[in-house]
């Protein structure tokens, strides 16, 4: 037991930085055709820097697809049965995939990191409604949309005035949330037992994310709560665990 101890210690075995590899490539694979499709669907106007930011929140997705692949592939050849007959746990046996899962998702936070990627166009903005001024001779102005109404009831049209925006939240947000996803995706992926219990803590961390992403964008809700993004996943896999 205490050589086995040796070779199943904190380092990684061969078989982990196989497995990592594995992971790591055919999330590389499912990114190649992520790219694809957002290049090919993307709207018109889009630059390098939305897509960019855009791919950045799709890789704990590829990077959770693909651990959860590289544990298929193992099971389907009887790799997870033969270590457990050794006496190694699940948790341990499928580190090497999380590994891969977690190399590929730190490729997220280096995307966001790069100084000229748009994390701005990743919190979607309410649109700013009409804001009419009185002025002191009763007249009804709109500067931004160049519109006034006078005492008599007449509209006349005015140069559109430019109103200042609200700031969009800062570059961290958004790097906090990719993080707090890419940790607990491919840690949750690899562990995930039941399709449908995966598939629902899948559906609760979507909605919570998109939730917390209008939130924070519309300026209701403080950006370091984008942490929780990730928090369904790493709960469901900590129980898959127990």
């Amino acid at each position: 037991m205490h050589d086995f101890g040796q070779i199943y210690g904190v380092s990684l075995t061969p078989l982990d930085r196989a497995l990592s590899l594995r992971s790591l490539l055919l999330g590389l694979v499912l990114t190649g055709v992520g790219v694809m499709v957002v290049v090919l669907t993307d709207e018109a106007g889009s630059g390098l820097p939305q897509r960019a930011a855009r791919m950045a929140v799709l890789l704990p997705a590829f990077s959770a697809a693909a651990a959860l692949l590289a544990v298929l592939q193992m099971s389907r050849r009887g790799e997870l049965r033969a270590l457990a007959a050794l006496g190694v746990p699940r948790a341990r046996a499928v580190r090497g995939a999380v590994v891969g899962g977690w190399l590929l998702a730190l490729l997220g936070v280096g995307l966001l990191a790069w100084p000229r990627a748009a994390t701005a166009s990743l919190f979607p903005v309410p649109p700013r409604g009409a804001a009419f001024e009185l002025r002191e001779d009763g007249a009804l102005v709109e500067p931004s949309q160049g519109v006034a109404v006078t005492p008599q009831g007449e509209v006349a049209f005015l140069q559109t005035a430019t109103t200042p925006e609200g700031s969009p939240p800062p570059r961290w947000a958004a790097l906090l949330a990719v993080a707090s996803l890419g940790i607990a995706a491919p840690l949750w992926a690899a562990h995930a037992r039941r399709v449908r219990t995966a598939g629902m803590v899948a559906a609760v961390t979507a909605v919570l994310s998109v939730v917390l992403f209008h939130a924070v964008g519309a300026g209701r809700s403080p950006p370091v709560l984008l942490a929780l993004c990730g928090v369904p996943l790493l709960m469901d896999a900590f129980r898959s665990r127990a």
